[in-house]
């Protein structure tokens, strides 16, 4: 929920607000990357005034690739959100940090057996505009380094605003996963003590 407050070793991550657009022509476009806009601009789902507008979603059933071959099984027609996340990073520890590289991931989760798993359905395929990746980043760096946000002294706070596309019936499953690196060949444990999910649902 915002005000959530995640600790990792020096470093305090915080979500402070989350807010919910119709439209990006009031953001910067420096700040987003190009392959979210790119996908946007694919499935038609902005016009020139920078609205989001409804795009068609299809559903597939997947094939087995031998006998038989994805089936498109529904078409919906979906409105997009843009959703945009005031958060601020601050460096508690008493050294500075290396450089910082931002990508915290969007997943839509879907609550099961005590626990949170990812919503998605294995013989499922849903072209979507939606993506884990952040779409906006203020600040950010240059080139293949767009997620760099540069290093944090100690008792610095950064303020970092970040921005994602959802499809609207997904607002109500979105999770960050903020600062999740495992190692090779872990096996991924959504609940583990080290994962953090901020809950940012509208």
């Amino acid at each position: 929920s915002n005000g959530t407050i995640n600790r990792l070793t020096t470093l305090e991550y915080t979500v402070d607000k989350v807010e919910v657009y119709d439209s990006i022509k009031d953001f910067n476009e420096e700040n987003f990357n190009e392959s979210g806009l790119g996908v946007l601009k694919h499935y038609s789902a902005i016009d020139q005034e920078k609205n989001l507008i409804p795009y068609k979603r299809n559903i597939y059933k997947l094939g087995d690739g031998k006998d038989s071959i994805d089936e498109l099984v529904d078409t919906q027609s979906v409105n997009v959100k843009f959703v945009y996340l005031t958060t601020t990073v601050t460096n508690i520890g008493r050294y500075a940090t290396e450089e910082i590289y931002m990508h915290p991931s969007l997943q839509v989760l879907k609550s099961e057996d005590n626990g949170w798993n990812y919503s998605s359905d294995s013989e499922i395929l849903e072209h979507t505009i939606m993506s884990s990746e952040v779409a906006y980043l203020e600040p950010h760096g240059i080139g293949k380094s767009f997620y760099n946000i540069g290093s944090i002294q100690p008792g610095e706070t950064k303020q970092i605003n970040l921005g994602y596309f959802v499809d609207e019936d997904k607002l109500g499953s979105i999770f960050l996963d903020a600062f999740h690196y495992s190692g090779v060949g872990e096996i991924e444990d959504l609940n583990a003590e080290n994962r953090w999910w901020i809950d940012i649902r509208q």
